[in-house]
């Protein structure tokens, strides 16, 4: 997926990829773009299929993001993460990593459960035994709560100016998680984050120093 900061600028785009392409014989296809003019300039058998911009609930996966084109905003299918049967060590993390947020859009909340199975790794319990009630009840609660991800609406355009100096910030609560963000060095944001990094803290050993 790529995009530029003006229609010439996309076309220009456009007709690269398919000449450099096109001289090693390949062909792009399932063309998909929030612009008719570059859409139209394409073969119809080489779009991507029902890829019309006049449909409203229209929406094209990339990855396990969905991106609307009408409306040039990537959001969030959420599924369920409710569990039947047992909640154990092996369950809670096959049902956390079901979450794919190859961005880090999701970070405050995905960490959110990182922080629990780090929690139940403090147990120190088999992969299949029953998980404590404190654990249960915690992750009743989260899986309820990471259904507002489907509220989530991101903007794909993101204008760059060359001369603009951006700054990498870090983080950190200094017991549990740090995170890193890319910022404008004047402060000032006008577009959503476009990516972020999360991790959690090391768990130290009982009676170690820091």
């Amino acid at each position: 997926m790529s995009g530029a900061n003006s229609t010439t600028e996309a076309l220009d785009l456009q007709a690269q990829l398919i000449q450099i392409l096109s001289s090693a014989g390949l062909v792009l296809r399932k063309w998909a773009s929030n612009c008719n003019e570059l859409t139209n300039l394409i073969q119809e058998a080489l779009r991507l299929p029902n890829a019309s911009l006049s449909i409203d609930d229209e929406t094209v996966k990339t990855l396990v993001i969905l991106w609307h084109p009408a409306s040039d905003v990537f959001f969030f299918k959420v599924n369920s993460l409710s569990l039947e049967g047992t909640l154990t060590k092996r369950t809670l993390l096959s049902t956390i990593a079901k979450t794919f947020d190859p961005l880090g859009w999701l970070s405050p909340i995905t960490i959110q459960s990182k922080l629990l199975l780090q929690k139940l790794w403090k147990y120190q319990l088999q992969w299949d035994e029953v998980t404590p009630p404190d654990i249960a009840i915690e992750w009743k609660t989260l899986s309820k709560g990471i259904t507002i991800c489907k509220n989530f609406k991101i903007s794909r355009y993101l204008f760059l100016d060359p001369d603009n100096q951006f700054q990498l910030h870090g983080f950190s609560d200094s017991e549990k998680t740090y995170a890193a963000d890319p910022m404008p060095t004047d402060g000032k944001l006008s577009w959503p984050t476009e990516w972020r990094k999360s991790r959690l803290c090391l768990l130290l050993p009982s009676g170690s120093g820091n």
